[in-house]
């Protein structure tokens, strides 16, 4: 899937699911963490752009911004199903 793909999805998520932004995750390459893999929940996200997306985890937070070619997997938590995989 190239980035604009990742974008159409990040973007169908954010204009269909109004309201249950809270039932997706992203999990993303996060060198030092865990399996140097991070996630965040659709809800913190902030904006999306044609190449990354960003994220606040507390309001008056510094936003992080997440390049595309680091997510690992966009992920439907409520159905467990995962929308997209790197691999």
């Amino acid at each position: 899937m190239a980035k604009s793909d990742i974008r159409e999805l990040l973007n169908k998520i954010k204009w269909t699911e109004k309201g249950n932004y809270d039932k997706y995750k992203i999990q993303y390459v996060h060198r030092g963490a865990p399996n140097d893999q991070k996630s965040v929940k659709f809800d913190k996200i902030i904006d999306i752009t044609p190449s990354f997306f960003a994220y606040k985890e507390e309001i008056n937070e510094v936003p992080t911004y997440i390049p595309f070619h680091r997510i690992v997997e966009i992920i439907d938590i409520k159905k467990d199903k995962i929308l997209w995989s790197k691999s």
